[in-house]
């Protein structure tokens, strides 16, 4: 308690360090992108690749719903956490909206709730991957490559302007 106010407030700090990391995959992945749209899903790239390379981190990103419930107080470093959060959501949302620009992304959809939607929806899948991924995979006997790139397409495809598949 030296440090931190409680063990939530430490939680708090590792998820930071956390979210942290993951913007940094994302922006790295996400700058080698022609457009809008393939910025987007080279971020899922980067999504992917720290899943691979820290998959407890990502396990224990995974429940701060369950932190923040049972929280009775507002911490600054949970306030810290939610803000950069929130530019993770906001930089997502720029991407998105570049690719309305340049044709890649459909033009009908609306950029936050769009970026809420497949942070919410990639961050469900790389946690059910991370809870029953090898055993599901192994049962339907599935490469997790091929796996996770085919399950992105799926997701990234929606809001694509045109028809032409990702998968290369």
């Amino acid at each position: 308690y030296q440090y931190f106010a409680s063990k939530e407030d430490l939680y708090f700090a590792v998820v930071l360090r956390g979210y942290t990391a993951l913007f940094s995959f994302l922006q790295q992945e996400a700058i080698s992108g022609s457009n809008g749209f393939m910025k987007l899903y080279n971020a899922c790239k980067g999504y992917y690749r720290f899943y691979r390379e820290s998959p407890e981190m990502l396990r224990l990103m995974n429940y701060i719903g369950h932190v923040k419930r049972k929280m009775g107080k507002e911490s600054e470093r949970r306030l810290e956490s939610v803000e950069f959060n929130n530019q993770i959501f906001e930089w997502i949302a720029a991407i998105i909206e570049e690719g309305k620009k340049d044709g890649s992304i459909r033009p009908d959809i609306n950029a936050a709730k769009t970026s809420f939607s497949l942070v919410f929806m990639t961050t469900g899948f790389f946690s059910q991957l991370s809870a029953n991924g090898n055993t599901f995979m192994d049962h339907f006997n599935l490469q997790p490559d091929d796996f996770v790139s085919s399950s992105m397409d799926l997701l990234v495809q929606s809001i694509k302007n045109g028809n032409e598949s990702f998968q290369k």
